[in-house]
């Protein structure tokens, strides 16, 4: 069968219109020149809604709706200032929008010589999921490595390393250092009198003060 560019470029639309990843098309002054469904998904709006609207007019329906885009700005004007400062800079962006219904999309920006932009995001919710609880489970085992278990107040390595570097500081400054130590009277009378038990209540009630 002979290849037919007409029919490529009409099956790619189909596969475009209903393929999860979302597709749009600005023109050369920022004007939606056309999407799929899925791009619209992502702010709550159908393909008439956004045909011919503008890349800040839709910025600011989003804003406005509290739909879509999750803006970290009080300001749509601040925000759209800052937003023209990254965009248009270079032929190809890629970047990460987080969705106020609290998922992720992987967007990506790629400019023709003409002006034209294309714009595919594609959702990444599951890996900043995995993400988050990959970054709380090292946050954990960080503190863990660090923390007494019995007190929750830092231990021997951390005690070490914060006064290495804290005199590696005084030594670059040339300044003077001054170590605290604080001691406990008769605690080994209470560990011999009423048990390990009742001493590690004590440290634990010592370093909550």
């Amino acid at each position: 069968m002979p290849f037919s560019q007409q029919i490529f470029q009409q099956k790619l639309l189909e596969f475009i219109e209903v393929c999860n990843d979302g597709y749009a098309i600005l023109t050369a002054d920022d004007k939606m020149l056309g999407c799929n469904q899925a791009f619209c998904d992502i702010f709550y709006q159908d393909q008439r809604t956004i045909q011919d609207i503008s890349f800040d007019d839709l910025m600011r329906l989003s804003f406005r709706e509290g739909k879509g885009v999750r803006f970290d700005a009080d300001n749509i004007e601040d925000w759209l200032a800052q937003a023209q400062q990254k965009r248009r800079q270079n032929p190809f962006r890629l970047f990460e929008v987080d969705l106020t219904d609290g998922r992720w999309f992987l967007m990506s920006e790629q400019i023709l010589a003409s002006g034209e932009m294309l714009i595919q995001a594609k959702e990444i919710t599951k890996q900043k999921v995995l993400e988050h609880q990959l970054h709380s489970k090292v946050e954990t085992l960080s503190e863990l490595a660090l923390t007494d278990e019995l007190t929750k107040v830092a231990n021997r390595r951390c005690f070490v390393d914060s006064v290495e570097a804290e005199l590696a500081r005084c030594q670059r400054n040339d300044k003077p250092a001054a170590l605290f130590l604080l001691d406990l009277d008769f605690f080994k009378s209470v560990n011999d009198s009423y048990g390990h038990q009742a001493g590690d209540e004590v440290l634990k009630a010592t370093a909550n003060r």
